[in-house]
């Protein structure tokens, strides 16, 4: 318990929290039936903590701080109906107008937003996105038992592999990727492993990942264990 424990000491000064289930759901269906954002009600508390750009405001005496991560959906056409470009633009205007402050987790999102939207710099801060991982993990990673391990339980060579980490969904060109990687298979000679969960858009490459034909050269792991994707990163030929 004292690994848990150090692992949640970033929350010492948290007094308490609020949980709405749904929330993410409502305010969607809120923001197709009203321009106007939804007023969040959140009495005793003093932060509202938004991790996307959702169509809100707060009570006087709070404040509200939400999470730019793109503004793709204005511009691409691979995103859930609930991203659609007019519902996504209310929410990216109401979310610069309402809120507090804006962290955006890149420069270049940053200047992404403030093309489309000049008068709001002031409000927008660049916080980079930390990598989860703690002390006891990275130590876990290095310790050559476990990499052994680990390589040996995904049948895996050290620096054998293309990796790929991250959510598996059709606006990140999955398939692209995997068919670029099938045109030199046979040139490089090793497998092209593929870490994360199917998300909206999924069904285009989905033969990919689950045809017989394709598993000897296309390794879906699907969600592992973060000590394993340490021990992947640290030992692949290559990663996206």
């Amino acid at each position: 318990f004292n690994q848990f424990d150090n692992n949640l000491a970033f929350l010492e000064n948290v007094h308490g929290y609020v949980n709405i289930g749904k929330i993410y759901d409502m305010i969607s269906l809120h923001s197709r039936i009203v321009s106007i954002p939804y007023t969040l009600k959140v009495d005793d508390f003093n932060v509202v903590f938004c991790t996307s750009p959702l169509n809100i405001k707060v009570v006087k005496g709070c404040k509200l701080v939400q999470t730019l991560h793109d503004v793709s959906p204005l511009f691409r056409i691979e995103h859930p109906p609930h991203d659609s470009a007019v519902i996504f633009y209310k929410r990216l205007k109401n979310m610069l107008v309402y809120s507090d402050i804006v962290c955006s987790v890149s420069e270049f999102s940053k200047n992404e937003l403030l093309k489309i939207f000049p008068d709001y710099k002031d409000k927008i801060v660049v916080t980079n996105q930390p990598v989860p991982v703690y002390e006891e993990e990275e130590k876990l990673a290095n310790d050559a038992y476990i990499k052994s391990s680990v390589l040996s339980k995904y049948a895996l060579d050290e620096k054998g592999y293309l990796l790929y980490i991250g959510m598996l969904e059709k606006r990140k060109n999955i398939k692209k990727l995997i068919e670029a990687y099938l045109t030199i298979k046979d040139k490089i000679k090793m497998p092209l492993v593929l870490v994360g969960a199917c998300f909206y858009g999924y069904e285009d490459f989905l033969d990919y990942l689950t045809n017989k034909k394709y598993e000897t050269h296309i390794r879906y792991l699907k969600y592992i264990p973060t000590v394993d994707k340490l021990v992947l990163l640290k030992n692949a030929n290559s990663f996206v």
